[in-house]
């Protein structure tokens, strides 16, 4: 598809999508540089010492994972454990005992959001403190209609505006959402809010372009253009920066206290923006 110039917007899921010029996403979660936000979030949070989770045999998880190392490093924050853990095959109390072992206080995680989960109520269940807990993945309601409290803590960071956010601009998509596909029922769904940013962003592309661009003006317009999702993003995020650059900005949400939904965390700056810069180096 490269070669012949065909536009591809989405999620950048894998490391491929920082490869091509065609390729075109607004937020690089899985793969590219490391940004210091993960590590101001686990700072702030009052963390010294991280535990990290990977998949077996995943190498988009060992890319996260290293990620969010050298982000935690950035902020003097070390690796004391790890361990490989897959939900519903390796016991979720094991890992636990690793982490209370390790003298962690900070656990990370890249792996899917169930398993996570289900190390942080391991966590709680043997009365296992913990200073942060996050991932990019598992915002997600049917994990805390799960578990309930037993994840109360737990974070994920996330590239667009949370849906609890009251905000004229979450407004419009849940208003679009129940307009165009209300057959969804509810919209504040992650792959609901992922279509919804590449199907703007495509046509986003199209108004750049003019009228009957082709393959390779759709994307030279495309790419020269500044780009927020009508302020659904935590930052105007410029298409034409080198292919893969992780935004520096983020949301966190974490399950609250009750275990009854996730809560915006507001940052040190008053926003609910956290916003870091790229490690020096990557």
């Amino acid at each position: 598809m490269d070669e012949n110039s065909v536009p591809v917007i989405g999620s950048a899921v894998e490391p491929a999508w920082a490869l091509h010029r065609n390729m075109v996403a607004v937020a690089f979660p899985y793969v590219g540089e490391a940004t210091t936000t993960f590590g101001l979030y686990a700072r702030r949070s009052g963390g010294t010492k991280a535990f990290v989770l990977t998949a077996p045999l995943s190498r988009s998880s060992t890319e996260v994972a290293g990620n969010l190392v050298t982000s935690l490093a950035s902020q003097d924050i070390t690796v004391v454990g790890r361990a490989e853990f897959s939900d519903g095959v390796t016991p979720p109390s094991a890992v636990a005992a690793d982490f209370a072992a390790s003298g962690a206080n900070v656990l990370i995680g890249a792996v899917s959001g169930s398993a996570m989960a289900s190390v942080v109520a391991a966590l709680r269940s043997a009365n296992i403190g913990f200073k942060a807990a996050f991932s990019p993945t598992g915002y997600d309601r049917a994990l805390v209609e799960s578990y309930g409290p037993a994840i109360a803590g737990m974070s994920v960071s996330i590239y667009y505006e949370p849906f609890e956010e009251k905000t004229p601009e979450m407004g419009e998509y849940q208003e679009a959402m129940h307009h165009y596909a209300p057959e969804l029922g509810n919209a504040a769904q992650v792959f609901a809010m992922d279509g919804y940013i590449a199907a703007d962003l495509f046509l986003h592309g199209l108004e750049a372009a003019g009228s009957c661009p082709t393959r390779q003006e759709f994307i030279d317009a495309l790419r020269s253009t500044k780009y927020d999702a009508d302020g659904l993003l935590p930052s105007p995020v410029n298409l034409n920066e080198p292919l893969g650059g992780r935004p520096n900005c983020y949301f966190f949400v974490r399950v609250n206290a009750a275990g009854t939904g996730f809560e915006t965390v507001p940052s040190d700056a008053g926003t609910n923006e956290w916003c870091g810069d790229r490690v020096a180096g990557q």
